[in-house]
């Protein structure tokens, strides 16, 4: 079962855009990103590199509760990979771990407690400085491989009882993955 779906009872509407840096060994890829998270726990997830524009690189990825998840380019819909599913399930479960995170670390901010372990099947734990989260790290398979993952947040965004992260960083194994700054966030 997907943390995504161990999480559904409690999913909070996110959705965010911005502009992102995807990281491989070769190169950085600049994209523009949309992404929603519904009540229902569906993700649709829009990006498109920035230097192509929208209309002609559009890739959109739709992962339902259920597991399963499409891949949209060019008008085409094709089943994504049951790897790159379970890797999004984990991120995007992630972004709802951290809104339940958001509200501890600044309840344990006051109390001196500065790491929140999530208890999830990732092994997430975040990391608190004066109420506000900083950091985060988990575990994520990589076609059968752990993966250290490293979360770094700067400054935040705020809608009702939700949080999103002005800057976020993610590093695997050390090494830059993505690199993502948000220009809108809604928390409904």
């Amino acid at each position: 079962m997907s943390l995504l779906l161990l999480l559904a009872a409690a999913v909070m509407p996110l959705s965010w855009q911005g502009r992102a840096v995807v990281h491989d060994d070769r190169r950085r890829i600049a994209i523009t990103v949309r992404s929603r998270v519904e009540a229902s726990g569906r993700v649709i997830s829009e990006s498109w590199p920035t230097a192509i524009g929208e209309a002609k690189g559009l890739r959109r990825f739709i992962l339902e509760p259920t597991g399963t998840g499409t891949i949209e380019r060019g008008g085409r819909r094709e089943a994504a990979p049951a790897d790159f599913v379970r890797e999004e399930q984990g991120q995007f479960g992630f972004y709802q771990l951290m809104q339940q995170a958001a509200h501890q670390c600044a309840w344990s901010g006051a109390r001196g407690i500065d790491d929140i372990d999530m208890g999830d099947p990732l092994g997430t734990h975040f990391a608190c400085d004066k109420g506000f989260l900083t950091s985060a790290w988990n575990r994520v398979d990589r076609s059968g491989t752990p993966i250290r993952q490293q979360f770094r947040m700067r400054g935040w965004w705020r809608d009702g009882d939700a949080f999103f992260p002005k800057r976020l960083e993610i590093r695997r194994d050390g090494k830059p993955f993505f690199d993502l700054d948000v220009t809108r966030f809604r928390g409904r």
